[in-house]
């Protein structure tokens, strides 16, 4: 038996989308938020259904950068600029991030920090915050101080070992020296319990992730995804306002690119 493959290739334009609101003190000084905007498109039906909407994977992250912009935009102006982009092709091998991390708008030496929000939570009101790949950089200490203001815990990520840190977005800041910051809402429900949102998170895990199900439904508590927003909101609000810049621990992977961008 012989197998006969005659691969096609073609090219796709798409794009990151960006606005800014610009700083009154310190204008070349930046503070990136993003989310990206793609899912999966069109695909292999599955019951019927060929469309892979992507509804919490990232809807909703893009949701919660649509929020942020407008409270930033209505708000007081801040010190230091505040970037909001909505990156392509996270799908495809977090394409949209690697190229604003080369042809940035604002130079990575300048840029403070960067947030990323990918899939917030939908489970309502939880008690606990997970960090994924901690111990990384001091931006870790401001959402201790945040998660200790609202009288929830700030727990690390149950499964390092699958390394989701270099799984998204901010993962290209990351390598360009941008302190970044990975966390989302826990399993921990208020109303329900820590057992309900852990068999909840595997059965999305299980049954929606990149499956055309990924859609919106009435069970969707997105009371969790306004607590994320304030959360980034926050801190994101604190470095915007102020003129601290976030470090890298000292044995942190990024530290070195962080050094070369501002030159020390």
């Amino acid at each position: 038996m012989s197998v006969g493959i005659t691969p096609t290739e073609r090219d796709v334009i798409s794009h990151n989308v960006v606005g800014v609101v610009p700083g009154a003190k310190h204008p070349d000084e930046v503070v990136l938020v993003g989310a990206h905007w793609d899912h999966l498109g069109v695909g292999p039906a599955v019951n019927g259904d060929t469309i892979y909407n992507g509804a919490l994977d990232n809807a909703t992250g893009i949701a919660g950068l649509i929020e942020m912009a407008k409270r930033y935009t209505h708000g007081p102006k801040p010190d230091r600029s505040v970037l909001f982009i909505a990156y392509t092709a996270e799908e495809q091998g977090l394409l949209g991030s690697e190229y604003y991390a080369q042809h940035p708008l604002y130079p990575a030496g300048k840029t403070v920090a960067g947030f990323n929000m990918d899939g917030l939570g939908v489970m309502g009101p939880v008690r606990d915050v997970v960090l994924v790949g901690g111990k990384k950089s001091d931006l870790e200490d401001r959402l201790k101080a945040w998660t200790d203001a609202h009288q929830m815990a700030l727990n690390p990520e149950p499964f390092p070992e699958r390394g989701y840190y270099y799984r998204s977005d901010h993962f290209n800041l990351a390598k360009v020296g941008i302190p970044v910051i990975d966390a989302g809402m826990g399993i921990d429900s208020v109303e329900h319990g820590a057992e309900w949102g852990k068999a909840k998170e595997e059965e999305y895990t299980r049954l929606h992730y990149h499956q055309p199900s990924d859609e919106w439904s009435p069970a969707m508590d997105l009371r969790g995804g306004a607590i994320e927003v304030n959360m980034w909101y926050d801190i994101s609000h604190d470095l915007a306002f102020g003129d601290v810049w976030p470090k890298w621990y000292d044995k942190a992977e990024f530290k070195a690119a962080r050094d070369k961008s501002q030159g020390k």
